[in-house]
């Protein structure tokens, strides 16, 4: 039960809807993609400086590259800059006015963020690094045809079936996985999610402004995390 008496400088805390959550997380992906693609064109593109003068590295070494700069940018954004830069907030979190808070005070924040990400993107992008060295093990030759085979630009070549297979039924799982934690948060709207069980961390909205009033919403969401502003009797 929340009691009333609630000082007035308190502020008011309750988890996040479906809506909310899913679209920070799209400002987020907005944020991270631009800059991974940016420095994509960089790299990748004939008429670039820079980098691509720095590393003269055949095309699979590119690969390669990209999905290492990938796998770094998506750490930094969603485990390193909540954990230790940016507490608790990304930007699609912070424009949103949400934030993340562990359910378990003892629980290390950095481990919560890793399980939370875990199923989201950390998968697939390890399968990307996978796939950028397994480029780099082939001739410019090879790879160029193996890359046609698993995008299936052309008539498939039985040489490359087994490989391009594996790597179809690891992207076809994480994003049948992907798809399913999205269901599951649009199902669990201002509930905890089974990625929020699993890493230990829920979405909570910030309210501004302070009151001594306990809000129908916040009666509704009956959180029991001993969430900051939250009373329990």
């Amino acid at each position: 039960m929340v009691s009333n008496n609630v000082p007035a400088d308190t502020s008011r805390y309750f988890l996040a809807k479906a809506t909310h959550k899913l679209f920070a997380r799209v400002i987020d992906y907005i944020v991270v993609l631009s800059i991974v693609a940016g420095l994509s064109i960089w790299i990748i593109s004939s008429d670039s400086a820079g980098l691509k003068n720095a590393f003269s590295l055949v095309q699979t070494w590119r690969y390669f590259l990209i999905s290492i700069i990938a796998l770094l940018i998506f750490s930094f954004y969603f485990i390193l800059m909540p954990n230790y830069l940016w507490k608790c907030f990304t930007v699609g979190n912070w424009l949103l006015k949400l934030k993340l808070y562990k359910t378990i005070p003892t629980k290390n924040m950095l481990i919560c963020l890793i399980r939370r990400e875990l199923f989201i993107w950390i998968i697939l992008v390890i399968v990307n690094v996978s796939l950028g060295i397994t480029l780099c093990a082939m001739s410019s030759g090879t790879a160029h045809k193996f890359i046609v085979n698993l995008l299936k630009l052309s008539g498939n070549d039985d040489s490359y079936l087994f490989g391009t297979t594996i790597f179809h039924i690891l992207y076809v799982a994480t994003f049948v996985l992907l798809f399913g934690i999205i269901i599951n948060v649009c199902l669990t709207s201002k509930k905890q999610s089974i990625i929020d069980k699993f890493s230990n961390i829920v979405l909570i909205k910030l309210v501004d402004k302070a009151t001594t009033t306990i809000s129908p919403i916040i009666n509704k969401s009956k959180i029991n995390y001993g969430l900051p502003g939250e009373n329990i009797a």
